[in-house]
């Protein structure tokens, strides 16, 4: 019996098509200039090095800033938003995922890209890269509706040392105009294409959801970036920060906040990150994007559902509309140390090694989602037939599935027509219906059949 014809692809998603590269490289010839004029004073500002959770009447005290020195930010920062080009009409459309990876991260974004379609999304997929790294895995993707971009088509990096400040670029960038921008270590584990049909989306243009702290920004922000509301001030202060690994944007709506959080980043690491941040957990991108929207007075939507803890040792969280991230690792119970470095010794690794899954089932349940299984079968494709194979995470990956799940690995044989060899298929069956080593499978868990071809 032959395996289906299609790994994840079953929709035939076609991939992004070209950009408009003289397009897209003169926009940056024209912003970076306008950014260059309306430097921050000083041009430097040493992060703080902090241990522990600022308390909150000490966020004054971790730099200083003279009253010529703000002034002059807050009147640039005024001159600049003025002066910010208007939405460039006829360049960017439809709707699509924007990942970030490159280096280590693309392993994780390619697991994160094959969630997105075990989950069921139909959108169009733009990987984007930093430099001209993984030409192999970028072959693979435009069968699967997906494609890579490259920044240094449009811009030098010589100027943007850090990863974090890339992230708004890809966005700016990108063919859509309407973006879901997932991080690569961001796995869906639910379809996420609901979210631009949403009633939030449509009556604010941008989704954003939270971290696990407040605010821990300079009590200078607000009159830095131009606001004079005392309310507005206080909301700032006591928000909670924002978790920048998924964001839903509207560009052609909110184009003006997104080249502002852009500024913001591209003077991020010497200035803007610490007077948003002061050098707490979470210092980089991720609080440019609110300050870019009160500053820009244009509205957004910040999740108000808290962030749920799903790996069994409490190693990962996920965001309500079904986003999961592991780059902020709660363990419950630590108080202001959130945080858990997987290693050798974990209860995570033990659950690996004995065949227990790995995420909390019960959580899960209660959404009615069990991404696990799906996550498994993407591990799989990747560790044994695509361009990051490797015999010993085949094996290890296999091995797992079949102790924790009841997944099989079975060869098909299909004789050739015209007297040549047999072709071989090997196919995944399962999972079936037995209890999980870690936790009971619900009463409706399915039997899935699906070709997995070498």
């Amino acid at each position: 019996m032959p395996c289906p014809q299609s790994r994840i692809n079953t929709y035939s998603i076609k991939a992004p098509p070209a950009q408009d590269g003289r397009f897209l490289a003169n926009l940056w010839d024209t912003l970076q200039p306008l950014f260059d004029q309306h430097k921050p004073d000083p041009a430097h500002i040493n992060k703080p090095f902090l241990d522990r959770f600022p308390d909150k009447d000490n966020l004054g005290g971790f730099f200083n800033l003279t009253n010529e020195e703000a002034e002059n930010t807050r009147a640039k920062h005024m001159e600049l938003l003025r002066k910010l080009p208007p939405y460039p009409q006829g360049h960017f459309g439809g709707r699509g995922v924007v990942v970030l990876a490159g280096g280590r991260y693309s392993e994780f974004a390619a697991t994160s890209i094959g969630m997105l379609r075990a989950s069921g999304s139909k959108l169009p997929v733009e990987v984007w890269l930093n430099d001209d790294g993984d030409e192999a895995w970028c072959n693979e993707l435009p069968p699967e509706g997906m494609v890579c971009r490259r920044l240094t088509d449009y811009m030098s990096l010589e100027d943007l040392p850090h990863p974090y400040q890339w992230k708004v670029f890809t966005m700016l960038y990108s063919t859509f105009e309407d973006i879901l921008f997932i991080d690569a270590d961001s796995i869906p584990v639910k379809n996420p294409d609901f979210l631009f049909d949403s009633a939030v989306y449509q009556n604010y243009g941008v989704i954003l959801w939270p971290d696990y702290w407040k605010h821990t920004c300079s009590p200078l922000l607000p009159y830095l970036i131009g606001i004079n509301s005392t309310r507005q001030s206080d909301i700032l202060a006591s928000e909670t920060s924002i978790e920048s690994g998924q964001l839903v944007w509207n560009k052609k709506t909110h184009w003006k906040s997104l080249v502002l959080a852009a500024y913001y980043n591209y003077f991020g690491p010497d200035f803007w990150y610490t007077i948003f941040n002061n050098g707490w957990q979470g210092w980089g991108d991720k609080d440019t994007f609110p300050a870019a929207l009160k500053a820009a007075q244009q509205d957004y939507y910040q999740v108000s559902h808290e962030i749920v803890t799903i790996f069994v040792q409490g190693t990962s969280d996920v965001e309500h509309k079904g986003l999961c991230s592991e780059n902020c690792n709660k363990i419950k119970g630590q108080g202001d140390n959130p945080f858990h470095m997987i290693d050798e010794k974990s209860k995570i690794n033990k659950h690996l090694r004995e065949g227990m899954r790995i995420l909390a089932v019960g959580q899960l349940f209660q959404g009615n989602i069990d991404p696990e299984p799906d996550m498994w079968r993407v591990v799989e494709h990747n560790a044994c037939r695509s361009s990051w194979a490797s015999r010993h995470m085949c094996k290890n990956a296999r091995r797992h599935m079949e102790r924790t799940f009841g997944f099989e690995f079975i060869e098909y044989s299909k004789d050739n027509n015209e007297g040549g060899n047999a072709h071989t298929q090997l196919c995944i069956e399962g999972p079936w219906a037995k209890p999980s080593r870690a936790k009971p499978k619900p009463e409706n868990w399915a039997k899935d059949y699906e070709e997995m071809y070498e």
